[in-house]
């Protein structure tokens, strides 16, 4: 594997809270809640499904993305950075109750992880006659802040030597990572993976470790400005919820901490509940699409 690489990979048999991508030499762009509309799937076809079967979605080589029987509010969040459900007001009751397969492929060089909100807006003017605003509403929040009165950080949370969202070309950059919970992943630069219980980060600022928690969007509050590697291990929230049999069988502390505890525990920092301005999709018109 070559160094500078941005990697997030997250388990494709539900849907995640980012789209799985390969890996990529780029910066990820700034976001944004609108997207550049001349960025279009080459090939899309949509139809109903009827079946009681599991969401999914999928993001394989090549550009192409799939999903099986997922609801249309599914796509709206992949448009609006996965926006928790709370956060995307006005839609019609069928845009949550009825399910749809996709299958799409991006044109030759759009690559799924940097363009994924601009081409699903696109798909969804085009098939769905969806229009839509943001505004900005107060709502319940969670402000990320320091744990400890001595502003004393957690051993697997470390200043990063390069600024992964900079100048790659920095001394820092160059220097290969050793990953102590994740040593699969030695000598990566500059990456963000996600996966069941385990989160690791590297080059990027703390604002990038969480968007959302718990439907909640999240604002940096740390103080701590820069790029960062963390490392990150806990119990899934979806354990006990996804029916695994051999996870039930295992006591809590076999299981691992709980998120908000290894966050704390492990990084020296916590989610404290509070009140803000935070961005919301209103959704102006939205039809049903008419299958392929």
């Amino acid at each position: 594997m070559r160094l500078h690489v941005l990697a997030t990979v997250l388990l494709v048999s539900s849907w995640a809270p980012r789209v799985a991508t390969q890996e990529s030499s780029q910066t990820p762009p700034p976001k944004s809640d609108v997207r550049d509309a001349g960025v279009t799937f080459e090939v899309a076809s949509i139809k109903r499904n009827l079946s009681d079967g599991p969401s999914r979605g999928r993001s394989e080589p090549g550009g192409r993305f799939t999903a099986t029987g997922a609801p249309v509010l599914q796509f709206i969040r992949l448009a609006y950075n996965n926006w928790s459900p709370d956060r995307i007001l006005n839609v019609p009751a069928w845009v949550t109750s009825e399910r749809y397969d996709l299958v799409a492929r991006a044109p030759d060089g759009v690559q799924l992880s940097r363009e994924m909100g601009s081409l699903m807006q696109s798909f969804l003017r085009e098939r769905f006659a969806f229009e839509a605003h943001v505004e900005v509403r107060e709502m319940p929040i969670l402000e990320l802040v320091l744990a400890r009165r001595d502003g004393r950080l957690g051993t697997k949370l470390q200043r990063s030597s390069c600024d992964c969202r900079g100048n790659r070309t920095e001394p820092g950059c160059s220097r290969p990572v050793r990953a102590a919970s994740f040593p699969e992943f030695d000598g990566l630069t500059c990456m963000q993976l996600e996966l069941r219980g385990r989160r690791l980060m590297r080059g990027f600022p703390l604002e990038d470790f969480a968007d959302e928690v718990n439907g909640r969007a999240v604002i940096d509050k740390t103080g701590l400005t820069g790029a960062w590697n963390l490392e990150l291990e806990f119990s899934p929230d979806e354990l006990s919820a996804a029916g695994d049999a051999s996870a039930s069988d295992l006591t809590p502390s076999e299981r691992g901490p709980s998120f908000f505890t290894a966050v704390e525990e492990q990084l020296g920092l916590r989610f404290r509940p509070s009140r803000g301005a935070v961005k919301v999709v209103v959704v102006d018109r939205i039809e049903r699409p008419t299958p392929d």
